[in-house]
């Protein structure tokens, strides 16, 4: 099939632009949608520090503008039911992920103060008795 090439994600056949040889995916919406999130992930990964510093900037200028948020949020109620949700969600992760911490340490900690509190002799004088005691 000279000229066809396979879509990246549907796997269907396709004829690519002639002016954009490197073509890699369909012009299907979805293809293109899934093409789109993907390049967005890889630019991020890529500039992990770019919005890094964004907080100040916002923070001035809703101080400057303010009402702003609570008249977006009553003009976009599902916009707050999502994030609503995506906020339990959010703190469902952290809360798993300290968890886990805090287990591990007190698994790491029990194991320290076992070790601390078992008498240090005692393993030596079972493995020197074990032949003696016949029965």
């Amino acid at each position: 099939m000279p000229g066809k090439k396979r879509c990246r994600y549907c796997r269907d056949w396709f004829i690519p632009d002639p002016r954009t040889p490197h073509q890699k995916t369909c012009s299907k919406p979805a293809c293109r949608k899934k093409r789109i999130e993907q390049a967005q992930k890889n630019w991020v990964k890529k500039n992990p520090y770019y919005f890094g510093n964004d907080y100040m900037r916002v923070k001035q200028w809703l101080k400057a503008h303010p009402g702003y948020l609570a008249k977006y949020r009553a003009a976009h109620p599902e916009y707050v039911a999502k994030d609503n949700q995506n906020r339990g969600l959010r703190r469902q992760r952290l809360k798993r992920r300290s968890a886990d911490i805090q287990d591990t340490f007190r698994l790491k900690l029990a194991g320290i103060i076992g070790l601390l509190t078992r008498p240090v002799c005692a393993d030596i004088q079972e493995n020197i008795a074990a032949p003696f005691n016949t029965g």
